[in-house]
């Protein structure tokens, strides 16, 4: 049987819609496969209308690496709850839905918080103190009077000196009352070996945002060293940032270190970028904290108590090395 024109004609229009069909259908397939994320864009403002840069992003109780004003991407789909905390201001929190592929917008508006009183004492004296991580400008013993208002987390430091328990201690501020908050510190020596005083840093991090060692006092920090064509630290990387969700609601911090042999800003923000990482990023131009460290291998990872001294010093880690290490400080 031969085909008459117009039966080559539905034959061919038939084969174009199987060939359709197809096409959709395996459009449907990639899709489907696209993971369910969206973005949130955090931005907050006074009630001036003067947009407010720097603070933290809390999203879901995990603090994050990024400052305000910032885009977040690949935010799971469904309901979120966000905090920003910025200095002068109490903390605000959003509820916030995210949808696949789309962008929302969390706009806070910060209420000024006035300087209440906060009455420090220690032993040794001339220790700094430290509100919701930012150091007061005067040491103990002292009435300090710029302490802003409203509930924040009050820590002490003394470099070479270990802080006792209570090392991390929450309070309600009041620009009416005067609170009291006392510490007690023990000499020890710095270095970086277990039990000694983990030495203290300052560097930037992948934001441009300078970060000290001593603002993570009362909190479990991981440093873990690392370079970006190390493997090994890369396959490491979604393991500490999944444990890190878990654990920052228990007071649980991470520093990744970069001594930066060779890496650029551009190769670290590529590492956050590519893994999609929530903590901090820090760059070690100089590797005097790398030095400082003893740092002759990578990834190296080391804990640090609440206290400021050091718990452990490891190499490469599993889940379930570092959970137990976690557990067996916080329990």
């Amino acid at each position: 049987m031969t085909c008459t024109p117009r039966n080559r004609s539905l034959a061919a229009l038939l084969i174009l819609l199987v060939i359709g069909s197809i096409l959709l259908s395996g459009c449907e397939i990639i899709q489907s496969e696209l993971p369910p994320v969206g973005n949130i864009y955090v931005s907050a403002f006074d009630q001036s209308g003067m947009e407010i840069s720097g603070g933290r992003i809390y999203l879901d109780g995990v603090e994050r690496a990024e400052p305000i004003p910032y885009l977040l991407e690949n935010i799971d789909i469904g309901g979120h709850t966000l905090l920003v905390e910025s200095e002068d201001y109490y903390d605000s929190e959003f509820q916030i839905n995210v949808d696949r592929n789309e962008t929302s917008y969390a706009t806070f508006t910060l209420t000024p918080a006035p300087d209440g009183f906060l009455n420090a004492s220690s032993n040794p004296n001339g220790v700094t103190i430290l509100v919701d991580r930012r150091s007061l400008s005067v040491v103990t013993p002292n009435l300090f009077s710029d302490a802003n208002s409203g509930q924040r987390t009050i820590s002490a430091f003394m470099d070479g000196y270990k802080t006792l328990e209570p090392s991390l201690i929450t309070l309600t501020i009041s620009p009416d009352d005067t609170v009291q908050a006392d510490f007690v510190l023990e000499a020890g020596v710095a270095g970086s070996q277990v039990g000694d005083i983990a030495f203290d840093f300052t560097l930037q991090d992948d934001f441009d945002v300078q970060r000290s060692l001593h603002e993570y006092r009362g909190y479990i920090v991981l440093l873990t060293f690392f370079f970006s064509d190390c493997q090994p630290c890369m396959e490491e990387f979604p393991i500490i940032d999944e444990i890190y969700t878990e654990y920052a609601s228990q007071g649980v911090r991470v520093l990744g270190i970069d001594y930066m042999f060779g890496d650029t800003l551009e190769d670290v923000k590529g590492v956050r970028d590519g893994l999609n990482i929530h903590f901090n990023l820090l760059l070690d131009y100089s590797a005097i904290v790398t030095m400082n460290y003893s740092i002759t291998s990578f990834p190296t990872n080391i804990v640090i108590g609440p206290g400021g001294d050091i718990i452990a010093h490891l190499g490469e880690i599993t889940y379930s090395e570092l959970t137990e290490i976690f557990d067996d400080i916080i329990y």
